[in-house]
């Protein structure tokens, strides 16, 4: 019986086990895909995090065409524009709700004005 690899794929970092290396084909884009350097039961026992950063190593590491890299460069530049984007959208809505809740409390807080 032979033994499980990781593979992953160098186009969207995606990752998966498989006996051959002639079934080792992404299922998101059909990269075809290259195997970690790391032994199946290691890679399972790594948390979430290790296994992004052991996968962003590895494409790091194998990636040699300055045309992919720039490539890889420029889809992180644009995944960071959009990241930044959220979180000012999302800072400036926090604000305006805290304007909003603070004008609600004064409102009911102040006295009544009927006579």
């Amino acid at each position: 019986m032979r033994k499980l690899t990781v593979y992953y794929c160098p186009k969207c970092r995606r990752y998966g086990y498989y006996q051959s290396e002639n079934a080792a084909f992404c299922m998101k884009c059909s990269t075809a895909m290259s195997p970690l350097s790391i032994d199946y039961l290691h890679f399972v026992r790594l948390d979430s995090a290790d296994r992004d950063n052991l996968i962003r190593k590895e494409s790091l590491r194998t990636c040699t065409s300055p045309d992919l890299l720039r490539s890889r460069i420029q889809e992180l530049e644009k995944e960071n524009r959009q990241l930044n984007e959220t979180v000012s959208w999302m800072h400036q809505l926090i604000w305006d709700l805290i304007t909003k809740n603070r004008e609600f409390e004064r409102r009911s807080t102040a006295p009544s004005k009927h006579l």
